[in-house]
């Protein structure tokens, strides 16, 4: 593997903002980066974006409020254990597809999942998930709606 020198010009093309009084002294610090070049990113010819909402159904149930009560990334755990049962429950949608899903609303995948194939319509699917072992204040377990839209086609390929 070779190192790649990186020669910072003066110049800036991007305005660099300066406050009076700081930043004058310093010391030269080298900086090294492992890279490799991207000729190709996958063996897929293309990606799709479906974007997704998960909310509770307990109008009391909040996500985002569980954040504060737990650690930072609560919210996206829950979200992506949602997927993960939604995908047990929907085996048939995920079969044959390769997903990447933020924690949030962003599910990218290889191919379009099994309820988005008739491209006649644009569906939109509602899911209920209940999670039986995370509990809501009245000791019941906790039910989440799942709504995912139909890709569009000016989403395919990114």
């Amino acid at each position: 593997m070779s190192q790649t020198k990186i020669n910072i010009k003066n110049e800036s093309s991007v305005p660099i903002l300066k406050r009076d009084g700081f930043g004058t002294k310093g010391r030269v610090v080298t900086v090294k980066a492992n890279s490799f070049e991207v000729t190709k990113i996958s063996k897929y010819d293309e990606f799709l974006k479906y974007t997704l909402e998960i909310k509770p159904i307990d109008a009391e149930k909040n996500i985002e409020a569980d954040i504060k009560r737990e650690r930072s990334d609560y919210g996206k755990s829950i979200r992506r254990r949602i997927l993960k049962e939604l995908s047990l429950k929907k085996g048939e949608w995920f079969q044959n597809v390769v997903i990447a899903y933020d924690g949030g609303t962003t599910l990218f995948t290889t191919d379009r999942l099994g309820f988005d194939k008739e491209t006649e319509t644009k569906p939109v699917v509602i899911e209920i998930i209940i999670l039986k072992d995370l509990h809501n204040i009245n000791g019941k377990s906790t039910q989440y709606s799942v709504q995912i839209p139909g890709v569009e086609d000016k989403q395919a390929g990114l």
